[in-house]
């Protein structure tokens, strides 16, 4: 079988995965070469020595979950080390993965924004708070609240993660997740969407 993975590697990625604390470098295609390899397996299992093949099919799924098990921890712990500093990295992360990372950025700094408003006592259950995964109002400062129904607010999809800033009117925004849903004022999307670095919605 001409493989682009195989049992050895993945079981080297174990090793990798369970001796440091960050994530481990992958090939590109790793989970989908593991695809490749599971089904070849299986058609081995098909056509030749069941016991063996079945024991081969069966310790390459256990240790192949363990990797992903082992590498979901990190990029949970990854995304609040983000949402808790605004440092935002997807060093070492499979396209899957950065998908995940996001999503789950995105989910975290929309709760945070709840409980940051329950501890400024502005928090009541049906005014504009969301839920985590909906779309967010963002206020950094008391004085500079935006009203929803300002049609000066816009709302837009953030293409690059954005650190935080401060507009010119003292305000401060972000930071952003790449893919985050986000109303800001019209003035500020402009410059934004200028950069590339956000589109409107």
């Amino acid at each position: 079988m001409n493989l682009l993975v195989n049992f050895d590697e993945i079981r080297s990625v174990q090793r990798k995965e369970r001796n440091i604390s960050s994530l481990a470098e992958l090939s590109p295609g790793f989970y989908k070469d593991i695809v490749v390899y599971i089904k070849q397996l299986m058609d081995a299992y098909d056509k030749g020595d069941k016991l063996a093949n079945a024991r081969t099919l069966e310790n390459t799924i256990k240790i192949s979950r363990d990797v992903m098990e082992k590498r979901l921890h990190k990029i949970v712990l990854k995304a609040l080390k983000s949402v808790k500093t605004g440092e935002y990295s997807t060093k070492g992360m499979t396209a899957e993965e950065k998908e995940l990372y996001d999503e789950l950025v995105n989910v975290l700094k929309s709760y945070k924004g709840i409980v940051d408003s329950i501890l400024s006592g502005d928090y009541t259950p049906n005014d504009e708070n969301t839920a985590p995964g909906d779309v967010r109002t963002d206020t950094k400062t008391a004085e500079k609240v935006i009203n929803e129904e300002d049609k000066n607010v816009v709302l837009v999809r953030v293409r690059k993660a954005i650190p935080r800033f401060v507009a010119p009117d003292g305000a401060e925004y972000g930071p952003y997740g790449a893919n985050e849903i986000v109303k800001i004022p019209m003035e500020i999307a402009n410059v934004l969407r200028d950069q590339g670095l956000i589109e409107l919605v």
